[in-house]
């Protein structure tokens, strides 16, 4: 029901782990999942765990990143090589051609 002070009778949720490092995430995921299960077993708790969706890393073309950095170092602005673990359209469209992404 929503409420602070009631205790349900089942619970829902979703755990969502993100990395640059594909077996980062796994191992994550891993350590996750025993974690609930040994909580579960603790308190006596039936658990059931399911992978509904994984995205794997997908990085963008290089070239196209070092250009966008010395781009904006031509121009004197400051730049931070970052990873976005988002599900951004770019992510998708890497897969088809090289993609880069600028974050202002």
């Amino acid at each position: 029901p929503n409420s602070r002070n009631i205790i349900p009778d089942k619970v829902h949720f979703t755990v969502d782990i993100r990395s640059w490092d594909d077996d980062h995430a796994l191992k994550a995921w891993e350590v996750v999942r025993k974690d609930f299960e040994d909580i579960a077993a603790r308190r006596g708790c039936p658990i059931k765990i399911e992978e509904t969706w994984r995205v794997e890393h997908s990085p963008f073309d290089e070239k196209l990143v070092q250009r966008i950095l010395n781009v904006a170092d031509d121009l004197g602005y400051s730049s931070l090589h970052m990873v976005s673990g988002a599900g951004h359209d770019a992510s998708y469209m890497n897969q088809v051609c090289p993609t880069a992404m600028i974050f202002v």
